[in-house]
């Protein structure tokens, strides 16, 4: 999504909305000037260019809820599925 310098000025509460589902880029004489993202995507952002794993959470994580016995738990032999970083897939399609 992208808005105006003055869009983001007359509709603030809605453009900030926006941000919490995607970046928006602001655009200032028709170029993009600043890009305004949710506090989450910031705190990805920062982790994977400080090249950390795992980035910090913005808000305390809801208690994990019990796993069921029925479900077989993951043996040490077998690699476990890489973690593809979403946000860096976004923003390289999102600059692009």
């Amino acid at each position: 999504m992208e808005c105006t310098a003055t869009e983001l000025k007359q509709k603030s509460g809605q453009v900030l909305d926006n941000a919490q589902r995607e970046p928006v880029k602001i655009l200032k004489h028709g170029r993009t000037y600043a890009v305004l993202l949710s506090a989450q995507d910031y705190a990805e952002f920062e982790a994977y260019r400080q090249g950390t794993e795992n980035p910090p959470a913005t808000e305390p994580l809801a208690p994990a809820e019990p796993v069921a016995e029925t479900q077989p738990t993951p043996t040490t032999d077998a690699p476990a599925p890489k973690k593809q970083n979403k946000l860096k897939v976004s923003l390289q399609e999102f600059f692009s």
